[in-house]
């Protein structure tokens, strides 16, 4: 009989500690003498946390709503069901939870009696709870899995909790940040600077003002991203900063695009000061070899021309070097036409810098334009012949411009180049433009420029 009294004692008391609903055994004073984990999972506390204190000690909300039918129950003897109570408790803050709640006498040898407890949750309740946990869960995962920067902070500065993304970037792991003050965490303290102003910020979101502001982060391998940080002080019932959640998204690329846009804007800017100044020196020395208006329309309409084409040429390279021999063709193109062998290019593929494309294209279409006129593309059997030399870097290092076959010419007369602007340009200005020296040989046989 002892070892089934023994068995039945053990049975019950499995019974009472693995109970899905809550039980609890209270004194004749509500001091807690035993509980089973389930009420002291709703009460946010451990089993052990309970035995030997009060009730009102450890749920003070909850031992003010029950505490007064309680004691009845222990000075009256007599068991009362079915108490609802609407409570927000520990183990879920914020959310107001249902409970019903049955007390019952139990005898403690002593003529009086301890109380025994019965709590369980509503249906509708434990909906909302199981509601709230899987939000929960779902808000962590998609914490874990946003592509930018998230932490939350406690009201002091210091770091509860940060994302994955976040801590991947500088390949760090969670307990490398968590306890650790924001702006002591290695994303902001390789640069006094840098630390200073995230700790500033964080003291600002402390005194509950919202916070958006530009800072480099550092990350794994010594690199550095632009981040959009927004640190957003959030309060409680009482107006006090209870927690500062921190976000950040990564706008390197975007502050790269601005910059490399400003670069480009500055590019354009002095290009086409280069543009304006060509085309202004080209008025001045035309209009000072011309006889009247149409002679220096005819003859700045045609430079303008050629001027446009190297710019445009220069356009399609995205104003960078310029092949010497894009520049040949587009001008030679109309003269050679049907007729290949007039035009002879020897020598390697070299360029000419984008500062000098455009004077280079309109010297070639001079001496091109020279050379349908008065030389050796005037006539039938004319060539003419180009020899290039380059350095190691590609870069033209001279030109040789050869005519054959056109009318002979004197040495010492102005047929092949004009005195006046197409000299001033092919001795002075080209030369000048690509630190070379320069020479026209007027011989029998042809004209020879030489840029070297």
């Amino acid at each position: 009989m002892d070892e089934v009294r023994i068995t039945r004692h053990d049975d019950l008391t499995r019974f009472f500690d693995h109970a899905p609903i809550g039980f609890s055994l209270l004194d004749s004073e509500l001091r807690y003498i035993r509980i089973n984990a389930a009420l002291a999972e709703i009460n946010g506390r451990s089993k052990e946390d309970h035995i030997g204190r009060f009730q009102h000690e450890l749920v003070p909300e909850v031992d003010d709503i029950i505490s007064r039918v309680q004691r009845r129950v222990i000075e009256g003897g007599a068991v009362s069901t079915g108490h609802r109570v609407l409570v927000e408790t520990p183990a879920h803050p914020g959310v107001m939870r249902e409970f019903e709640v049955d007390y019952f006498p139990v005898p403690n040898g002593e003529d009086g009696n301890h109380l025994g407890c019965c709590v369980y949750e509503s249906s509708e309740s434990t909906s909302l709870i199981d509601a709230l946990e899987r939000e929960t869960a779902r808000s962590r995962e998609l914490a874990e899995k946003v592509n930018f920067f998230l932490a939350s902070l406690a009201p002091d500065g210091i770091v509860r909790e940060v994302n994955r993304p976040a801590l991947d970037v500088a390949g760090l792991r969670s307990s490398d940040v968590r306890g650790v003050p924001f702006w002591d965490c290695p994303w902001w303290n390789y640069d006094d600077v840098v630390r200073a102003a995230m700790r500033s910020r964080v003291e600002d979101a402390q005194a509950g003002e919202l916070q958006r502001f530009e800072l480099a982060a550092k990350t794994a391998h010594d690199g550095l991203i632009d981040l959009d940080v927004q640190l957003t002080p959030l309060m409680d019932e009482k107006g006090q900063v209870c927690e500062i959640v921190t976000s950040g998204v990564d706008i390197t690329q975007q502050r790269r695009a601005e910059r490399q846009r400003e670069i480009h804007v500055a590019e354009l800017q002095h290009r086409v000061k280069n543009i304006f100044s060509n085309v202004q020196s080209l008025m001045r020395m035309i209009a000072g070899q011309s006889d009247d208006l149409d002679d220096f329309k005819a003859k700045f309409d045609d430079r303008l021309v050629a001027l446009a084409r190297a710019n445009d040429a220069l356009l399609k390279t995205e104003w960078s070097d310029m092949p010497v021999r894009d520049l040949i063709s587009m001008e030679l193109a109309p003269y050679v036409e049907g007729n290949k062998s007039a035009l002879k290019i020897s020598g390697p593929p070299c360029n000419v810098p984008e500062r000098s494309a455009s004077m280079i294209g309109l010297a070639i279409h001079e001496l091109a334009t020279n050379a349908a006129k008065y030389g050796a593309l005037s006539r039938a059997g004319g060539t003419v012949d180009i020899t290039l030399t380059a350095d190691d870097a590609d870069m033209m290092t001279s030109f040789t411009w050869r005519e054959r076959g056109g009318p002979p010419i004197q040495p010492s007369g102005n047929h092949g180049v004009r005195s006046g602007f197409g000299s001033v340009l092919l001795e002075r200005i080209v030369p000048g433009t690509m630190e070379l020296n320069a020479r026209i040989e007027r011989q029998p046989e042809g004209l020879t420029y030489r840029l070297e």
